[in-house]
């Protein structure tokens, strides 16, 4: 494996996973605040 390899597989995917995580939290929270302030 070749060093672009590796740093691909050791920094973007780490990032890409976090950056996910926390959009899909953002998303459900905002959501949430949505739903009740219809009510």
């Amino acid at each position: 494996m070749d060093p672009a390899t590796i740093a691909w597989g050791v920094i973007v995917w780490p990032a890409v996973y976090i950056g996910w995580s926390i959009y899909k939290k953002y998303k459900a929270e905002k959501e949430e605040k949505e739903s009740e302030d219809k009510k």
